[in-house]
This record gives structure tokens, C-alpha cells and sequence, in this order.
């Protein structure tokens, strides 16, 4: 498959190398041909696609914007609760110490 690629960086750059890959499989050692690496390969669909890799990559970083967001705006909004549970408390303990001082005046 190494000799039939399309880019000729990938072929073998002569017979010789390509005769010597033979013999290595034939006499059972590791041959130079190999698949394509995982780098080539998403380069080259890098290049087939670059529209939806582009359109996709910007999906994926709104989403996470959007994500980082929604949790920053979610912690501000359980302290205003908590903040108003906690005026909450307090009114109504000063409510109960102000009808307590009302009672002790009658």
C-alpha cells in the first residue's frame, strides 16, 4: 500500500527501498511500510474538512463558555440566597426582640 499512496512523501523514494521492504518481509523482520499514523491522518481530514472542523471547534468553545457561565452565574445566585435567608433570620429575631420589649413595657 506504501508504494500505491497518493503523496509521493509517503511512496517509497526508490526501488531499492522498495525491494529491501520485501526482503525484510520475507525473511520476517519489521518492514519500513506501515499504516499511516494517526498525525497524517488528522491532518489530511483536517484538510478534506476545514469548514465543519472550524464550525464545530466554535460550537464546542460557546458551549463551554456557555457552561462556565451558567455554573458562575448559579454560585452568585445560591449566596444571594443564602444572604437572604440569613436577613431573613435576623428580622425575624429582631421582630420577636421588639414585640418581647413591647410585652415588658405593657
Amino acid at each position: 500500500m506504501k508504494s500505491l499512496e497518493k503523496d509521493r512523501n509517503r511512496r517509497y523514494d526508490s526501488v531499492v527501498e522498495f525491494s529491501e521492504d520485501i526482503r525484510r518481509y520475507l525473511s520476517l523482520q519489521p518492514v519500513n511500510a506501515g499504516a499511516p499514523s494517526l498525525r497524517y491522518r488528522l491532518l489530511k481530514y483536517y484538510q478534506r474538512n476545514r469548514i465543519s472542523v472550524h464550525t464545530t471547534s466554535i460550537i464546542f468553545l460557546v458551549l463551554c463558555l456557555a457552561f462556565a457561565l451558567s455554573f458562575y452565574q448559579a454560585q452568585i445566585a445560591n449566596e444571594a440566597i443564602v444572604r437572604a435567608d440569613e436577613t431573613s433570620r435576623f428580622a425575624e429575631r429582631s421582630l420577636s426582640q421588639l414585640q418581647e420589649a413591647q410585652e415588658g413595657l405593657r
